[in-house]
């Protein structure tokens, strides 16, 4: 399944495409067209994306916007983190998304490749039913892409 991203950098889109991949079990594979930050401004100005006709062809899915503080916890919790109460509310404030990238990458600025060893593996051997059990937010992401 052929899906365009826009995320920051190719990290994120690698990250993304590997949890895809898992949630809806089949290989997703990014669209030529790299679409970044910039771009996502541009096409939220779209009123009636999924009214666009296109002959003979499903209608389209677009997905925009899930925070990196939400993917990183959804990471956490996928490896079995235990957020103590602090839940998903961790990652509202700066402090907070300090706490999550310590958490999940063992510092508080880590460099592209930091996050991808360690995100990946996660992502690859991702749960989605425990997780979505685990996650409200999680489920309904699940709920929305399905």
């Amino acid at each position: 399944m052929k899906l365009a991203f826009c995320v920051e950098d190719d990290t994120d889109e690698d990250v993304f495409r590997v949890l895809l991949s898992r949630i809806l079990a089949t290989e997703v594979v990014p669209s030529e067209t790299q679409y970044r930050i910039p771009e996502l401004r541009a096409a939220a100005q779209v009123s009636e994306p999924l009214s666009w006709p296109r002959h003979g062809l499903p209608a389209l899915r677009y997905l925009f916007a899930v925070p990196v503080q939400a993917l990183e916890t959804w990471l956490l919790l996928a490896r079995g983190h235990d957020f103590k109460g602090e839940g998903e509310a961790l990652g509202h404030d700066p402090s907070g998304r300090a706490k999550l990238k310590r958490l999940l990458y063992g510092m508080e600025h880590p460099d592209r490749d930091t996050m991808r060893s360690a995100a990946l593996p996660i992502a690859e051997a991702l749960d989605v039913a425990a997780l979505a059990k685990a996650s409200p937010s999680f489920a309904d992401f699940l709920t929305q892409l399905r």
